[in-house]
């Protein structure tokens, strides 16, 4: 007859190791994402050609709005 009571302990032992294995991946993971310094934002100068502008938004260049 199998011994029950040794599967369990086995199989609790294998569980606990992996659930230990878990929660330090996710530790990992975390402080790598406290320590990242975020992402690079730089601003952009307006651009104030309007000829542009008006030449970006015909609908010779925006087939899709020639159907409105």
């Amino acid at each position: 007859m199998a011994d029950y009571a040794e599967m369990y302990k086995v199989l609790f032992r294998v569980v606990t190791e992996a659930i230990e294995m878990l929660q330090q991946a996710q530790q990992a993971t975390e402080e790598i994402y406290v320590s990242d310094d975020g992402p690079v934002i730089a601003m952009l100068p307006p651009n104030n050609d309007v000829k542009n502008k008006d030449a970006a938004c015909s609908p010779k260049t925006a087939p899709h709005l020639t159907k409105l």
